[in-house]
């Protein structure tokens, strides 16, 4: 109960069933390269925590990290028996701005996606007696309708995201979501350049930093326009 309010949250057995699932990827992967797991991962970790967004699971999400933490460890130890625990931590967990032990070896584009990293969303009910056609509950259903349309805006970096299907104009790679992102103006802003959406494209950082460090050789490859939707 959370203020006199019925909270659900994952059953133990499908908080079980996630936790094999993602023991059985690493045991089945024992040999592949780093990135291929986190490739493997991934989709699991992210599908299973954007199921239950909506439910009191920021506890059970920050849990789960931790198995995960504990089997990824486990599976780098196993490959190098004779390197100490330091050499293993320094080839396979890294620290990405505020976050330490992020598991992705230095040279990989992608880490494996952080669960606590999803945003708990509640469903906003309808109580019982509610009746739209009713004039007393005017003004319950107006701020009713509020929270719910403050729920659904998205912010600029995912409207972007939308619009570019998901693709980085840059390397023409896909945009994933437990990647850091940059907005880029197009024009930039020391030129007169607004941060309206038609002057921004979404990229990934490390592309994003690539232009800044060559601002004369051009960023979009010559059929990058092919991702962005038309209007």
């Amino acid at each position: 109960m959370d203020k006199g309010k019925l909270l659900t949250k994952p059953s133990k057995s499908s908080i079980a069933s996630i936790k094999e699932k993602i023991r059985e990827t690493i045991k089945t992967n024992k040999t592949v390269k780093t990135e291929n797991l986190i490739e493997k991962l991934n989709p699991v970790i992210r599908g299973w925590g954007n199921y239950f967004r909506h439910s009191a699971s920021k506890r059970t999400f920050t849990s789960i990290d931790h198995a995960v933490f504990e089997m990824t460890w486990k599976w780098a130890k196993r490959r190098h028996p004779g390197k100490s625990l330091k050499w293993i931590k320094s080839k396979y967990f890294q620290q990405e701005k505020n976050r330490n032990w992020v598991f992705k070896e230095k040279r990989n584009r992608h880490s494996l996606f952080k669960m606590d990293s999803i945003p708990i969303r509640r469903h906003i009910k309808i109580k019982g007696e509610a009746n739209p056609y009713d004039p007393k509950w005017y003004e319950y259903f107006t701020e009713r309708a509020m929270k719910l349309r403050k729920q659904s805006i998205k912010t600029r970096q995912d409207v972007l995201w939308i619009e570019q299907k998901g693709i980085c104009p840059a390397c023409q790679t896909e945009l994933d979501k437990g990647e850091e992102w940059h907005t880029h103006h197009l024009k930039p802003k020391s030129k007169g350049g607004k941060d309206n959406l038609e002057n921004l494209i979404l990229m990934h950082s490390v592309c994003h930093r690539q232009i800044h460090a060559n601002p004369n050789t051009g960023y979009l490859l010559p059929d990058a326009s092919r991702h962005f939707i038309k209007a």
